[in-house]
């Protein structure tokens, strides 16, 4: 920069230009290896996907999400067994009874599309998904499995955004690895059975049978 007769100042720009219909980076960032992949146990209650400090999304294209949306799916080996959620207990993110809303410390921040507890979530956001509220729903995100034989394969989760200019992140994944147990089924105890000699069959009411998972129950 310079100035030229005193009276104008000339500005020479370095950076990278870019047309309005372009999109700057926005990405989604999850915590790095070995954190990379969690691990499942069956029966085990709604496990959180990742809270790690590394957990952000940042999109340098907007300051909210409003008019975008998170969709959270598998593009490896989802069944409809896996349960993707959302977690209430720390206190930030609540689910008002009756609703489909998400909020963020009492403020709207989505409305859930269809149901929770399925193998796909979608949000769509509105204007207080800021980004510190947007990640603070990432470390949010949970994922249980329904069944009582579940597959055992490796599944790969797959988290994206969009803003509400029309841009998209880059998808971030994180695999799940399920690990099945033995369910041993259940039978009361029998009460004493008394058969008296040449007394013939005796029929025996059992009770209490069950395949031993509380899930099928």
């Amino acid at each position: 920069a310079g100035y030229q007769n005193d009276k104008y100042v000339n500005f020479t720009y370095n950076g990278v230009s870019r047309c309005l219909d372009q999109c700057l980076p926005f990405y989604i960032t999850l915590s790095p290896y070995p954190a990379d992949t969690i691990t499942y146990t069956e029966k085990q209650d709604p496990i959180i996907i990742d809270s790690g400090s590394a957990v952000s999304v940042v999109d340098f294209n907007a300051q909210n999400f409003n008019g975008g949306s998170l969709t959270v799916d598998f593009s490896a080996n989802g069944l409809p067994e896996d349960a993707i959620s959302i977690s209430t207990e720390n206190g930030q993110i609540g689910l008002p009874s009756g609703t489909t809303q998400v909020t963020y410390n009492g403020n709207t921040i989505g409305n859930v599309v269809g149901n929770l507890g399925r193998n796909e979530l979608r949000i769509d956001l509105t204007s207080d998904a800021t980004w510190e509220a947007a990640t603070a729903l990432l470390k949010n995100l949970t994922y249980q499995n329904t069944s009582c034989n579940p597959s055992t394969t490796a599944r790969t989760l797959s988290i994206v955004m969009t803003d509400g200019i029309g841009c998209t992140s880059a998808t971030a994944t994180k695999t799940i690895n399920v690990f099945s147990v033995n369910d041993p089924p259940t039978l009361n105890a029998l009460s004493p059975i008394h058969v008296s000699s040449c007394g013939g069959p005796v029929t025996v009411q059992l009770s209490g049978i069950s395949s031993g998972c509380s899930l099928e129950n």
